[in-house]
């Protein structure tokens, strides 16, 4: 069975965090939460997610596909942990699946994984 996780933190996109879930099991995929330290979160609207692992136990070789969902806060406080930026870049490197939404690529940003590649997301984040 497939294996994919998303990573998030406190106010969140709800809506981007809400339909890949439940998209993703409906694909078949088993789906891990991870926030820091296993914080349990909540979105910008209240949406409550409960965490599955600590971001800082990530590793490349346990998923096939990762999501970085947006919102303004949750994904740049995300983008300061190291280890969540090790593991993004790990799974570049190795050519999983990375999948971002709105102010998601942040996060990948930081990771240093698109210098001189074209993504969408939310208008704001080109200038990073």
């Amino acid at each position: 069975m497939k294996k994919s996780v998303i990573i998030t933190g406190p106010n969140f996109q709800d809506e981007e965090f809400i339909y890949p879930f439940y998209r993703l099991q409906e694909a078949g995929f088993i789906v891990d939460v991870a926030t820091k330290d296993k914080e349990n979160v909540k979105g910008k609207y209240g949406v409550p997610v409960k965490a599955t692992i600590d971001a800082k136990d990530l590793k490349e070789s346990d998923y096939d596909l990762v999501v970085l969902p947006g919102g303004h806060e949750a994904p740049d406080r995300v983008r300061q942990i190291k280890e969540v930026l090790d593991f993004v870049k790990a799974m570049h490197d190795k050519g999983k699946i990375i999948s971002s939404i709105c102010h998601g690529p942040w996060i990948m940003i930081s990771a240093g994984i698109v210098r001189g590649k074209k993504i969408s997301g939310y208008i704001a984040i080109k200038d990073d």
